[in-house]
């Protein structure tokens, strides 16, 4: 192979490099193009709460302190039986044992000893039910000195609401898009690019650890619980080709 030869074969790859280098370009980078953001959020009723009721007692022995808690567990499951709740939506949480102390003339003394348990629990179609959840929470007033943990809402069939308020998000964009088009006289073109931001949905709770559900502090009617919607949202970034 001569010199020459050498050259044009040199010259042919760097021609071949530029050429393609120019037809690699995006078609974002040689197209006119817009950016928009497109939003929506649903609001949800929820159908579904759950809740925890924590049961604390004591005594001079284990035993005895036990008995205690197994007679008010007793009595709580017995209420959410006759209400209704599943048996598979009722769990037994947290059973701990603890020795209890008093500081007695600045001294620390055993006193006692401490049994704790938790029962879980979730009451479905609360939307068909709206006076179910008061009147359960109004017969666990029953059961003195048990607390009620937080009351968590949320919607157990999620299916088909995310598609939905993403498509609403992208129609969001799709009418920016062509309202800015339309004022600049361009038609719009294809999307080039879809960013999509999501946001799950948050249940909602009703705070009120640390409640002792005593009849003492409850009414005479059954207790207000407020529902609140739950919200899911959807933002997506889309960009338009122009023409």
């Amino acid at each position: 192979m001569n010199k020459k030869q050498i050259i044009y074969i040199l010259v042919l790859v760097i021609f071949s490099f530029i050429f393609f280098s120019c037809t690699s370009v995006s078609l974002l980078e040689r197209s006119k193009t817009i950016s928009v953001n497109g939003n929506a959020i649903l609001s949800i009723t929820p159908d579904s709460a759950s809740m925890n009721v924590r049961v604390s007692e004591s005594d001079a022995s284990t035993k005895d302190a036990q008995k205690k808690v197994n007679e008010k567990i007793s009595a709580i499951l017995l209420v959410l039986n006759q209400s209704g709740v599943l048996k598979e939506d009722i769990q037994t949480m947290g059973y701990e044992f603890s020795p209890e102390y008093q500081y007695i003339e600045n001294k620390r003394e055993l006193v006692g000893q401490r049994v704790s348990q938790s029962i879980y629990f979730v009451l479905r179609n609360i939307d068909n039910k709206d006076t179910l959840l008061p009147a359960i929470l109004d017969r666990l007033a029953d059961v003195s000195n048990i607390t009620l943990g937080s009351i968590t809402f949320s919607k157990e069939d999620m299916s088909g609401l995310y598609d939905e308020v993403r498509r609403l998000a992208m129609e969001d964009a799709l009418h920016k898009a062509s309202l800015y088009a339309n004022v600049v006289n361009l038609q719009l073109g294809d999307p080039l690019l879809i960013s999509d931001y999501s946001y799950e949905a948050t249940p909602v709770n009703l705070r009120s650890e640390g409640l002792m559900m005593t009849k003492a502090v409850m009414s005479d009617n059954s207790p207000e619980v407020p529902v609140s919607a739950i919200t899911i949202q959807s933002s997506v970034q889309v960009t338009f080709e122009l023409k």
